[in-house]
């Protein structure tokens, strides 16, 4: 069982292309690549910029923003 890894404030954002509401695309998270201390944490939001680039392709582009919290 692995601890559980406390964050050390490090934090990298990435983005998730989707299309058609989100039914196409995928996006690959490697999160140990970009914290090589470990990793406290994934999470997956979208935006206010994310909800009005979906609002105005009328769901056709809907990105996800990603945070990746580095652990110690």
């Amino acid at each position: 069982m692995n601890p559980v890894k406390r964050p050390t404030g490090v934090a990298v954002e990435e983005t998730g292309h989707f299309f058609i509401l989100g039914l196409l695309g995928s996006k690959e998270i490697r999160a140990y690549e970009s914290c090589p201390t470990g990793v406290a944490s994934v999470e997956a939001k979208s935006s206010f910029v994310n909800v009005l680039l979906s609002a105005v392709t009328v769901g056709l582009y809907t990105p996800r923003s990603y945070t990746i919290n580095c652990g110690q």
